[in-house]
């Protein structure tokens, strides 16, 4: 369901809907570009009888985007105040760095929180993927069965890793991969990325007993700090990539 089986068909299609149910549960995997089309599919979603038995939402795009930015805006959708009781996994695509174009989540620029917001509907969610970096209010609640978080810095990493490794609310957080900022173009961009003492929280973290398996990418560390990072963690599997280099 990952793959865009519109591409070689109907090239022409920049929007394409793709739905089905199983065992009375919809999985719903949506590609376009048109605000348009996204404000009317936000409007189907927050209908009781979908959110209610919605299991997988897939949010894709092609590589365009205004000046550079694809910005995925949930407000409508959180504005409708609906509710998803049985979503296990939401998927909203991340782009590689090589793209000419980069998703984020919020709105002008600013996540604002959207990605905590959309979590406080979705208390089964176990599958996470984001193209930005929550903010703090990700992390604060009682407790949530998220198992595994793929997710981007996005233009501003908010200090999700610091947060994420102080939280409590993730007992079953097993897999985490992160790709930190990798505007490699701008000036100075190593000052936006994630500081080291941050990725040596999480790995050191108590309260995330799940925690077994960490894919780091862009990072801006040094071999020595990679090296001390592998031993902070007992059975960790981490794993570090760096795109600039390959």
């Amino acid at each position: 369901m990952h793959q865009d089986g519109f591409s070689t068909g109907w090239p022409e299609l920049t929007e394409r809907l793709f739905f089905t149910q199983v065992e009375g549960f919809w999985f719903i995997d949506y590609f376009g570009e048109g605000e348009a089309y996204l404000a009317e599919l936000f409007q189907l979603l927050a209908r009781p009888e979908l959110a209610e038995t919605l299991r997988w939402l897939s949010l894709r795009s092609p590589d365009v985007g205004a000046n550079g930015t694809r910005e995925w805006d949930f407000t409508p959708l959180l504005e409708a105040k609906a509710q998803f009781p049985c979503l296990q996994s939401l998927q909203i695509a991340r782009m590689p760095p090589e793209n000419h174009n980069h998703s984020i989540v919020g709105k002008g620029y600013e996540e604002s929180g959207q990605l905590g917001s959309l979590l406080d509907r979705m208390p089964a969610l176990i599958e996470l993927w984001t193209p930005s970096a929550p903010d703090a209010t990700f992390c604060e609640r009682v407790g949530h069965p998220l198992r595994l978080l793929h997710l981007d810095c996005g233009y501003d990493h908010q200090d999700f890793i610091a947060h994420l490794a102080q939280s409590r609310c993730f007992p079953q957080l097993k897999h985490v991969e992160f790709s930190d900022y990798a505007q490699f173009y701008m000036q100075d961009w190593q000052a936006s990325c994630v500081p080291f003492e941050h990725y040596e929280l999480l790995l050191s973290s108590e309260t995330l007993p799940a925690f077994s398996r960490f894919f780091l990418r862009s990072a801006h560390l040094s071999e020595a700090q990679i090296t001390h990072l592998k031993t902070q963690r007992a059975g960790l599997h981490f794993t570090y990539q760096n795109p600039r280099i390959i």
